[in-house]
């Protein structure tokens, strides 16, 4: 698709006085941190069970 080829009027992408089409969109790049900056002497808020006793149910 060019901005005059199909050189139909119906064709959304339709420019005949323009050589190249338009820009549709832009799109912007951040690059962010691997990982997050950690803080010396935080609880985990991840606190799992002890899984190294065995369960007992009565």
């Amino acid at each position: 698709i060019t901005s005059q080829k199909p050189n139909h009027p119906a064709n959304s992408f339709y420019y005949p006085r323009l050589t190249e089409l338009p820009p549709l969109a832009t799109i912007w790049v951040k690059r962010q941190a691997r990982t997050p900056v950690r803080q010396p002497n935080r609880v985990s808020n991840h606190i799992l069970p002890d899984t190294t006793r065995p369960n007992r149910f009565s």
